[in-house]
């Protein structure tokens, strides 16, 4: 009887050990699916937006350098450099584009780590504010404060720099009608707190919570040249940082980000 009792509790002790492996099976199949499903959605949004992107600036290109070829003898330097500039100013694009689209698919695939080293926090960030002054026309006014006594920070010095570009290039883009756009870098607690606003179009409510999703593209900036892919590489390298990124804004009156990262003096 005994041997008996003890058979049927192995048995059972089996059955229950198969029952929770096939739902484990099926949980697994379902995550399975579900990412395939996610990445077939991200393929399909990569290619209408990128076909999009990318025809803009080539027939730029090809407009300009056509012009060149059969006007450019006869044209003052004024008009000559114009053209130029525009061919320039979309090979630009398309290598940032292309850029973004690279990052995007080594942080899918988990190829990107973080490297820290000590780095001067304010001359980088000084650095990024003047090459962006040199290149916003003259509606919007960059205003850039360093409330830090320290200046050496151990960082990420390649994921900083992709931190403030990207957002200051998305404050001035979205800013079409000029503003003011502040950049403030403060330290409270061993946490370092990057400040970026700006006065323009705002962000609608609904789009917020997709922010940070690859390609995803606010209602409101549907006429303006973007991929949505900058806000989704930021939020991968305040995550490698172990930091935080909160957003607050208002259509018609602009937007603020506010990032934390923990930071220490080695």
């Amino acid at each position: 009887m005994a041997r008996r009792t003890e058979e049927i509790e192995r048995i059972n002790k089996e059955l229950t050990s198969e029952i929770e492996k096939k739902k484990m099976t099926e949980i697994l199949l379902h995550q399975s699916l579900e990412k395939e499903k996610e990445l077939n959605q991200l393929k399909s949004r990569f290619i209408s937006i990128a076909s999009h992107e990318f025809r803009t600036p080539l027939t730029s290109i090809l407009s300009s350098a056509e012009l060149i070829q059969r006007y450019g003898k006869k044209w003052e330097e004024e008009k000559y450099q114009e053209h130029l500039n525009r061919i320039t100013n979309s090979v630009d694009y398309l290598t940032e584009l292309m850029d973004d689209v690279l990052t995007v698919s080594r942080i899918e695939s988990g190829k990107i780590q973080l490297n820290p080293s000590r780095i001067n926090l304010f001359e980088i960030c000084n650095r990024v504010v003047e090459d962006f002054k040199s290149k916003k026309d003259s509606n919007h006014q960059l205003d850039f404060k360093y409330d830090i006594k320290e200046k050496e920070f151990y960082l990420d010095q390649k994921q900083i720099q992709i931190i403030l570009h990207n957002l200051l290039s998305n404050a001035i883009k979205y800013s079409p009608d000029g503003g003011n756009i502040g950049l403030s870098i403060e330290l409270h607690k061993q946490q370092l707190q990057i400040s970026l606003t700006d006065e323009g179009l705002g962000i609608p409510d609904e789009d917020i919570p997709h922010l940070y999703e690859p390609f995803h593209r606010s209602l409101n900036t549907e006429n303006i040249q973007g991929t949505g892919l900058g806000l989704s590489i930021v939020k991968n390298a305040v995550d490698l940082h172990g930091g935080t990124i909160d957003v607050s804004s208002k259509l018609g009156e602009g937007t603020k980000f506010f990032i934390t990262i923990p930071v220490s003096n080695p």
